[in-house]
C-alpha cells in the first residue's frame, strides 16, 4: 500500500526521511527457488496440503518470528540522520537503475509481461502467471479463490494467512495487483542522503517514479511466491486514483473465465480507518471494496488493513492465524517488505513506508473479516 499519510503527513514523512519506521528487523527469508508449478518452496515454511482445518504448526524449523525489538526509529523522531562525514567514499550509486533486476534470478523477464493469451487460446485481457517463473496459468482452475490487492503490500498485511489457507486447503490462488503504488512519499526518502538505524548505507537512489513501481512490485512478487500462490495478475490503473469501473474489469474476467467454486477477496474500505486519530480508509481501499459488493458473487470477503495497529475498523470475525498454523507464512510474506538490497532492486519500501503496521501485523498474527451481504441479482 502506499504511504497512508495526507499532505501534511507526507510532508512531514519526507522532512523526517524515514517513513514510518518504529518497527524492528524483519528478516527477510533467502530467495525462494522455484519449486515445479512455478511457486516458491519457503525454506523454513511447511508445504501445502491438508484442510484448513487440519493445518498445524510445523515442527523442526525455524520459523519466522514475531518482531517484538522496537530500533530506535520510531514514529516522531528524527531517527534516519544526515549520513556520516567518513561516509563520502561510499561506492555506491547515487542513481538507481531504471529497470533493476527482479527479486530472484528466475525472474530475468520483464515482470510486465502480463498478456499471455496466446499460450491460454480464447481468453482476453491479462491472464494470470507464476510469480517464479512468469508461466501463464490457463483454465481450467480447481476451485479458484482470487485476493484483489489495491497496492503491493495490501495482500500480505490483509489476507496473508488467508492466502497461505486457502492454498493449503488444495485450491488455486491467485492474487490481482491493482495499482504499483508509486504515489508513495518514500519514492522521496531513498534518494534524500538520509540513513536509517535498520539498515546499511544511505538513501543515495534517484529512481524514477516507473521503477519506483517495478521496485514495489518486486516486493510483490517475492512475497506472493512465499505464500505459494497459483499465479498473479499485475495491472496498474493509478495508485490513489483507482476506480470501482476498473476493478470491475478483472472481476467481470475472473466471473467469465474462473469456474466453479469461485472465491472473491479484497481489502475492506469504508469501516476500515487508517489510524487512531481516525484518518478515512483508503481510496483505493474503498473503491475495491464497492466494486466486489456490486458484483453480487455469492462467495466474497473484505478484509481489514489497520486494525492491528488502529484499534478502529467494523468486522464480523477474526480469524486466529497462530491457532490455524499460518502465521509463518503470513511473516515471511511481510518480510520479503523488509528486504534491503538496493543491487538487487529491493528497497524495503514497505517497511520504510508501513514499518509501524507490518510490526503490529506480525506480532497479532490475526485477521479480521468483514462478511457481505451483496446485492441481490
Amino acid at each position: 500500500m502506499p504511504s497512508r499519510l495526507q499532505p501534511v503527513g507526507i510532508l512531514l514523512l519526507v522532512l523526517l526521511g524515514c517513513g514510518t519506521h518504529d518497527n524492528g528487523s524483519l528478516r527477510a527469508p533467502t530467495n525462494p527457488s522455484p519449486s515445479p508449478g512455478g511457486v516458491a518452496a519457503p525454506q523454513s515454511l511447511p508445504p501445502g496440503g491438508g484442510s484448513p482445518a487440519e493445518a498445524e504448526s510445523p515442527s523442526g524449523t525455524s520459523p519466522v518470528t514475531a518482531i517484538t525489538e522496537v530500533l530506535p526509529c520510531n514514529d516522531g523522531e528524527d531517527a534516519c540522520a544526515e549520513p556520516p562525514q567518513e561516509d563520502t567514499t561510499t561506492s555506491v550509486p547515487t542513481t538507481a537503475p531504471q529497470n533493476p533486476p527482479l527479486a530472484n534470478p528466475a525472474d530475468a523477464e520483464a515482470y510486465g509481461e502480463t498478456e499471455q493469451t496466446a499460450d491460454c487460446p480464447g481468453l482476453d485481457g491479462p491472464v494470470p502467471f507464476a510469480p517464479l517463473t512468469k508461466k501463464p496459468v490457463c483454465p481450467p482452475y480447481q476451485r479458484p479463490a482470487v485476493f484483489f490487492s489495491p497496492h503491493p503490500d495490501d495482500e500480505s498485511l490483509s489476507m496473508g494467512g488467508a492466502i497461505a489457507e486457502h492454498v493449503a486447503a488444495g485450491r488455486a490462488v491467485f492474487v490481482e495487483l491493482l495499482t504499483h503504488g508509486d504515489k508513495s512519499g518514500i519514492l522521496t526518502v531513498l534518494g534524500n542522503g538520509k540513513s536509517c538505524d535498520w539498515h546499511e548505507g544511505t538513501h543515495q537512489y534517484a529512481l524514477s517514479v516507473e521503477a519506483f513501481g517495478m521496485a514495489r512490485v518486486q516486493e510483490f512478487l517475492a512475497a506472493t511466491a512465499r505464500l505459494g500462490v497459483t499465479g498473479v495478475v499485475i495491472s496498474d490503473f493509478g495508485d490513489q486514483n483507482l476506480t470501482p469501473s476498473e476493478v470491475e474489469s478483472r472481476i467481470s474476467w475472473w466471473l467469465r473465465n474462473g469456474g466453479e467454486g469461485l472465491s472473491l477477496k479484497g481489502t475492506a474500505g469504508g469501516m476500515d480507518d487508517q489510524s487512531k486519530t481516525g484518518v478515512p480508509a483508503h481510496v483505493d481501499h474503498t473503491a475495491l471494496a464497492e466494486a466486489l459488493r456490486r458484483s453480487g458473487h455469492n462467495d466474497l470477503r473484505l478484509y481489514l488493513s489497520y486494525y492491528a495497529q488502529s484499534g478502529l475498523g467494523t468486522f464480523d470475525a477474526t480469524i486466529d492465524l497462530t491457532a490455524k498454523g499460518f502465521c509463518d507464512e503470513k511473516r515471511a510474506a511481510l518480510a520479503e517488505y523488509g528486504r534491503w538490497a538496493p543491487a538487487a532492486g529491493r528497497y524495503a519500501i514497505g517497511k520504510h513506508s508501513m514499518g509501524t503496521l507490518l510490526t503490529a501485523v506480525s506480532e497479532a498474527c490475526k485477521e479480521y473479516i468483514q462478511k457481505v451481504a451483496t446485492p441481490a441479482q
